[in-house]
């Protein structure tokens, strides 16, 4: 199997081809095609991108909690709207998916 096709493989089991967060295409073929290119050097680079994907993912929902608690707070913490403080933040991030 070459070292595209399981750079590509490892990428999928990440971030599915569906995904939005799938930005990351292999633009540079070259870099994981190139005949010095090792397969632990892909799966650094794959590591190194999951790791960048769960510190995003982390971010975000850090962040959409603390505005979802903010709009729960100016309505008093009334209970039985949590989902819904959770979308409105969402949506004023502008992020639905992630």
């Amino acid at each position: 199997m070459s070292t595209r096709v399981e750079a590509i493989n490892a990428l999928n089991e990440i971030v599915p081809p569906s995904s939005s967060l799938r930005k990351v295409e292999l633009a540079s073929p070259d870099r994981y095609c190139s005949k010095s290119t090792s397969a632990d050097k892909v799966k650094r680079d794959v590591a190194s991108m999951a790791d960048a994907i769960a510190r995003a993912r982390h971010a975000y929902k850090e962040h959409v909690a603390r505005a979802a608690y903010f709009l729960a707070k100016r309505r008093g913490f009334e209970p039985g709207h949590e989902l819904e403080d959770w979308l409105v933040a969402e949506s004023e991030i502008g992020l639905t998916k992630y």
